[in-house]
């Protein structure tokens, strides 16, 4: 099975996967969506292939520049590869542990290994009016109902009706917004274990690297810490950029990261200092 995550030029164009010349469509469902996939019987292990936009027609309109192989030879399926990018999963070093926290923080969904996509559907006046006015007068900020669907190399994960917000503080002086999703845990709504993450804009940082090296280095350091990861944001099919998740820090997460996940536990109150003026204190 072929499988590459897309978003076509046209509504209805599609994406096709090319071996030895031949052209085979892969197709999309709703419930799958930006991942095109497809079964081409005749491929064996060590087949060459690349991936092509198709327009509505199934005529090619971009194929791309490299060649792909599967990732081992006794795989029977490909990764969700992204079109044009060639590599899905790096094998990067692991940062040294001096210590291991007490109550490590991990979940699946934090891998340095690769760029994960968060595919994002949603009203588009709603997300127009929250993007065109991130903190109203009146201190409420608004709040969009949307179908959240998380893409890394092996899963498809969806959850449907998430508050998806405009996050940060000066952060939401830049064109680039930060935003952050809440799953409902009463309604059975979770992400792998997290029931609150944030998408890090890092406008302040050209390099969008010090968040996350400080983040290792805390991991390293034994300490329990939020995670972090680059993700790619599409909203209503439209790239938003590249972000750092990580961890919103609630009760839940201390809850989870400090006190082992014990539910008898009951979280002192947090206190977040305002901005910018506490940085004149």
């Amino acid at each position: 099975t072929f499988n590459v995550v897309g978003y076509p030029s046209a509504v209805s164009g599609s994406f096709g996967v090319s071996i030895n010349g031949q052209l085979t469509k892969l197709t999309a469902t709703e419930d799958t969506f930006p991942v095109f996939s497809g079964v081409v019987p005749s491929a064996t292990s060590s087949v060459e292939y690349s991936y092509v936009e198709l327009d509505a027609t199934g005529a090619p309109l971009k194929t791309e520049a490299f060649v792909r192989k599967l990732q081992n030879v006794t795989a029977t399926h490909t990764y969700n590869e992204f079109f044009e990018r060639p590599t899905t999963k790096w094998t990067l070093p692991p940062v040294p542990f001096t210590y291991l926290a007490t109550w490590p923080s991990y979940t699946k969904i934090f891998d340095d290994d690769e760029i994960a996509t968060i595919h994002v559907t949603a009203d588009a006046a709603q997300i127009a009016t929250m993007n065109a006015n991130p903190e109203p007068a009146d201190g409420t900020a608004p709040d969009v109902r949307v179908t959240f669907r998380w893409i890394d190399h092996s899963d498809i994960y969806t959850q449907q009706n998430i508050s998806f917000k405009n996050s940060g503080k000066s952060s939401k002086d830049y064109q680039k917004q930060a935003y952050k999703f809440s799953f409902d845990t009463d309604y059975n709504q979770t992400f792998y274990s997290r029931p609150n993450i944030k998408l890090r804009s890092e406008v302040t940082d050209p390099t969008m690297l010090r968040e996350k090296t400080y983040i290792d280095l805390l991991n390293s350091a034994g300490v329990p810490t939020q995670q972090g990861q680059f993700v790619r944001l599409f909203v209503n099919n439209q790239p938003v950029g590249l972000y750092l998740m990580v961890d919103d820090i609630k009760k839940s997460f201390v809850k989870q990261t400090i006190y082992g996940g014990d539910a008898t536990v009951i979280p002192g109150s947090m206190v977040q200092p305002p901005f910018p003026s506490a940085l004149f204190l």
